[in-house]
């Protein structure tokens, strides 16, 4: 598992990910987050999450070298808002779907 904390300097959204290029100190440092807003030049700090080496992203045709997968973003200290927020996949009053399960007496 690990940490990455630092400047985005690159970033862009595909397949329900955000992936980030952090600086952290020179160090640069590609993660994979839920999707979320992510701006150049904001600071974020993510979970910790699982390093995946030779990673092949069909979604963006591309492959990364070395990549952390994390859970999200890291709530900020201090009171501030945190520089990226993670963005829900449907409208919070929206219509729950039915799973599997649900329909076992049809």
């Amino acid at each position: 598992m690990q940490t990455v904390s630092g400047r985005v300097a690159e970033t862009m959204n595909s397949g329900g990910y955000a992936y980030a290029l952090v600086d952290e100190n020179g160090a640069m440092t590609w993660v994979a987050l839920p999707k979320s807003r992510i701006s150049v030049g904001s600071e974020i700090s993510c979970q910790p999450g699982m390093v995946m080496n030779n990673f092949g992203s069909a979604s963006l045709n591309r492959s990364f070298k070395h990549i952390v997968f994390s859970s999200g973003l890291t709530s900020s200290s201090g009171g501030a808002p945190p520089a990226a927020t993670s963005v829900p996949d449907k409208a919070p009053n929206a219509p729950k779907i039915k799973e599997p399960e649900d329909w076992k007496d049809f």
